[in-house]
């Protein structure tokens, strides 16, 4: 049972992981519109954030790892006269 709660746990953190990289990235975007990604540590797992840009909307992909879990989240978004207005939010398999 311990073995298994440890890795819901796990999973859990990565999950939340790729939430806060999307949201590194939301907060970035609001301060340079030229914002294209980066890597990062959040707790334990890495988090690589990508950011790609069509015209005025963004898609924005969060991918975390911790252990063998990965988890990503991809966020959507439209910048006009400096609103950042959020299209979707969603984990993508």
């Amino acid at each position: 049972n311990s073995i298994g709660t440890s890795k819901l746990e796990q999973g859990t953190n990565t999950y939340y992981s790729a939430e806060s990289g999307a949201e590194n990235a939301l907060l970035r975007l609001l301060r340079d519109p030229n914002y294209s990604g980066e890597t990062l540590p959040v707790g334990s797992a890495n988090v690589v954030i990508s950011v790609a840009n069509v015209g005025n909307t963004y898609t924005i992909t969060s991918d975390a790892t911790l252990g063998n879990f990965i988890k990503s989240i991809e966020v959507s978004a439209i910048f006009v006269n400096n609103i950042l207005t959020i299209d979707s939010w969603k984990e993508v398999f």
